[in-house]
């Protein structure tokens, strides 16, 4: 069993770089992640032994309530749909909510992927204001969708056959980690990821690290809505994880000329 210096250094060696630790006593960790609520303020969580099995409890220590309280009024977002919409991320993700806290219990052996699977909650439950922006995302994506397939379509491309809206890899098995547009090609494949709020952004780097976690060989391509528009931190946190960005859909050409450059279906 690992204790929490062990843990620690393995954090360290399978976590990237942007992640900082501080201990709080012997058996209690608090993770500082790159990553940031919608208000600014980062996500930090919390690490320690669960004394009962022997597991790791990761926490967010009630952040991610309180920030949502202070969006829609205590208690208020927690009501009607938005609490079913938190509900159904909670049950995806394998995690528990107890008094306002979000929690997941991890084994030692599967921590990694647990690490960011309940990164991943986090940020969806923190976008429930997705709500009140989801017509403009949408447009969005099927502008971008409309984009990708007038191209590839030319190209003599099928769909759902040499391309794929809405794809999940086959070693995603809990379809957590959405790739907007999958395009085959004779060696590995382009993700794309269509990128239209600071809630995408940050979702999308969590896909791609998740993805090359599990040793998947793949280009990873971010379509930003408006890139002026997402805090310079996110941008640059994606741009580290992504191969190409490109920073609106009026430069679809650069993507052209990306693509136009690898070896194509024949």
């Amino acid at each position: 069993m690992e204790n929490i210096d062990s843990l620690m250094n393995t954090l360290k060696r399978k976590i990237r770089k942007e992640f900082e630790f501080e201990y709080v006593d012997k058996k209690y960790l608090k993770i500082y992640t790159p990553f940031i609520f919608e208000d600014g303020d980062q996500i930090t969580l919390g690490l320690e032994l669960n004394a009962d099995d022997h597991k790791w409890r990761l926490t967010d220590g009630s952040d991610t309530f309180f920030h949502l309280s202070n969006h829609f009024g205590e208690f208020k977002f927690y009501q009607g749909t938005r609490k079913d919409i938190v509900k159904n991320f909670l049950k995806a993700f394998s995690t528990e909510e107890n008094d306002g806290i979000l929690q997941k219990i991890i084994s030692s052996d599967e921590f990694t992927y647990g690490f960011y699977e309940f990164l991943q909650c986090i940020l969806k439950i923190s976008d429930i204001t997705m709500l009140e922006r989801e017509i403009v995302e949408t447009t969005f994506k099927n502008d971008l969708r409309n984009s990708l397939r007038s191209f590839l379509t030319k190209k003599n491309y099928k769909f759902n056959d040499d391309f794929y809206f809405d794809y999940y890899h086959e070693k995603d098995k809990l379809q957590h980690y959405k790739i907007d547009c999958y395009i085959r090609t004779p060696r590995d494949p382009i993700f794309i990821f269509g990128i239209g709020s600071g809630y995408t952004c940050q979702s999308a780097t969590i896909s791609i690290l998740t993805l090359e976690k599990k040793e998947i060989l793949f280009h990873p391509i971010a379509f930003f809505k408006n890139q002026t528009k997402i805090q310079s931190k996110l941008v640059a946190q994606l741009t580290d994880a992504a191969e190409k960005t490109i920073s609106n859909l009026d430069e679809f050409k650069r993507f052209k000329t990306y693509f136009e450059k690898l070896p194509q279906i024949s």
